[in-house]
């Protein structure tokens, strides 16, 4: 009689059966690491540029006290240790309403670079180093 040879596929008593499932685990969970890591380093690698120092009494602030624009400026500029570098002017005062009109200025936050009346930028600006680019005070 002739005997055949039957092959068991189940794996033996105690043996672990080996899946690919755990390889694509292990995969999946890699990338996200890699992932998570190269956007913690983009997102941290700089400290945020600092332009504090760039505004001197050449910067000239036009607001109205009843304006909510010029008020949030006037708060960022205190925030930011910029208030006391500036002039500021407001237009209740007479001489400041006139030097307004004599710019063009048309409305309110108004900021004009002193030693260059051409320079001139008007709106709520929160970004200090955006700024200094648009009053020429960086290069």
């Amino acid at each position: 009689m002739e005997t055949t040879n039957v092959i068991d596929p189940s794996p033996p008593l105690g043996k672990p059966v080996k899946s690919n499932g755990n390889k694509y685990l292990l995969c999946i969970v890699a990338v996200l690491i890699v992932l998570f890591l190269i956007y913690f380093l983009m997102n941290n690698s700089q400290p945020p540029e600092d332009c504090t120092g760039l505004f001197t009494d050449d910067v000239m602030f036009y607001y109205t006290p009843n304006c909510p624009y010029c008020v949030k400026q006037l708060e960022i500029f205190n925030e930011n240790g910029i208030i006391n570098n500036i002039s500021t002017c407001d237009l209740t005062d007479e001489d400041c309403q006139k030097s307004f009109n004599d710019l063009g200025g048309k409305g309110v936050p108004y900021f004009v670079l002193k030693s260059d009346n051409s320079v001139t930028v008007s709106g709520l600006n929160s970004d200090m180093c955006n700024l200094a680019t648009k009053l020429n005070l960086r290069n």
